[in-house]
């Protein structure tokens, strides 16, 4: 057995981690901190953003550091440097520290604000781009500088490697934990109240979206696609669960919008609003098809991973790494370059009333993402230590 690390790992600027408020990276940061808990190979500093749910939580081998929202304030927002204020404030925090490795998650901007520390591992969640946060110069010092750069996706590892070829850059896929996401784990009291509140009979058929209600998810397309469907098929209903900035309580002209043209179909088009993640097995149950509708390059699909999980067929995009854990025979891929609108409605007409090829799909992607070793959250955390090559830090 090699030796205990210290480490630090860093959140991104909106959310804190633990997941209080949700968060797909903030769920995976606590994956590997469960895994550390049941298989001790670090000691962590975690590092995030204030938030007074997670005063009461412990962990035997990771210490909680919260940086309060007055201590972020004193740093300026410099873009143009490219550096984050929370960035700036983690960089005095971490002066005079003596880490194994210091973990960045997902924020390039806090990466570039504490380059200067120690080894850094860098982990890319979202794809590369050209705008403020994620940025081609920033991301091609990364690579240049770090230990090791970590993508959720082989697509975002090529996009990695398109800047700087590469053997730093690597892929730990993205996970869902079985025995949340499971079909058994249901509350089925909670799906019978939400029927009948809402008029949904045993004969309809059930949509539903689940993510970020943000233009790039590609929501607006979906809810006109559904009301054309809904024209010719009284029996079908949309379910859109989620909010504009996850678990936050915050409305966008966006989400008025689309408020605004589902407003004489309240019936049909169902906003949930944010749902915990531990209640996603149920509110992802109240529904026969996923449908995943990205107009932007997703870095990979954990809502199909999911949905999946849950027996549940997928409508997706043809979408980055969003089609990596699927396959056609349990998902309807949907061209996003042209007409979007027409390809979902048309995928949604194949599916809707048709339960048996639900029910059909469903399965296929039970068994598919049951079989894939990385898929599973009881794996992340071993995947982690290979994909750093642990064994090399440990005698370093």
């Amino acid at each position: 057995m090699g030796r205990i690390l210290n480490i630090a790992i860093t959140g991104a600027e909106a959310l804190p981690i633990p997941a209080v408020h949700g968060g797909a990276v903030e769920v995976l940061v606590e994956e590997l901190i469960k895994g550390n808990e049941e298989n001790y190979k670090f000691n962590i500093d975690l590092y995030t953003i204030a938030d007074p749910l997670l005063d009461n939580i412990k962990y035997k081998h990771c210490n909680i550091i919260q940086i309060p929202q007055e201590e972020v304030s004193k740093f300026p927002n410099k873009p143009e440097e490219k550096t984050s204020p929370l960035g700036l404030a983690l960089n005095e925090r971490l002066k005079g520290k003596d880490y194994d490795f210091i973990l960045v998650e997902h924020s390039m901007r806090i990466y570039n604000s504490i380059k200067t520390h120690n080894k850094m591992i860098y982990h890319l969640h979202c794809d590369v781009d050209d705008e403020n946060f994620r940025p081609k110069a920033v991301a091609k010092e990364i690579i240049n500088n770090s230990y090791c750069t970590l993508s959720v996706s082989k697509y975002t590892a090529n996009s990695m490697n398109k800047i700087v070829p590469s053997e730093k850059n690597k892929v730990l896929y993205n996970c869902v934990d079985f025995d949340v996401f499971n079909p058994e784990n249901v509350d089925y009291d909670f799906i019978k109240d939400f029927k009948e509140k809402n008029n949904i009979k045993e004969t309809d058929f059930c949509f539903i979206f689940s993510g970020r209600i943000h233009p790039t998810k590609g929501v607006l397309e979906l809810v006109t696609a559904f009301k054309k469907l809904r024209e010719e098929n009284e029996n079908v209903k949309l379910i859109i669960i989620g909010r504009p900035n996850f678990g936050k309580d915050e409305e966008t002209p966006y989400a008025k919008q689309l408020k605004e043209i589902s407003k004489n179909m309240q019936e049909d088009i169902i906003f949930t609003g944010f749902v915990e993640h531990d209640n996603m097995p149920t509110a992802i149950t109240l529904g026969d098809c996923a449908v995943v509708a990205s107009l932007y390059e997703e870095a990979f699909g954990v809502v199909a991973l999911e949905a999946m999980a849950m027996k549940k067929a997928v409508i997706s995009t043809i979408s980055g790494g969003l089609i990596e854990p699927l396959s056609e025979e349990c998902a309807i891929f949907v061209n996003k370059e042209n007409n979007v609108i027409e390809n979902i409605y048309n995928a949604m007409k194949q599916i809707a009333g048709n339960k048996e090829l639900a029910k059909r799909l469903g399965e296929n992607g039970y068994n598919r993402v049951h079989s894939i070793y990385d898929f599973n959250s009881k794996n992340y955390f071993e995947n982690f230590c290979k994909t750093i090559e642990l064994e090399k830090l440990e005698n370093m």
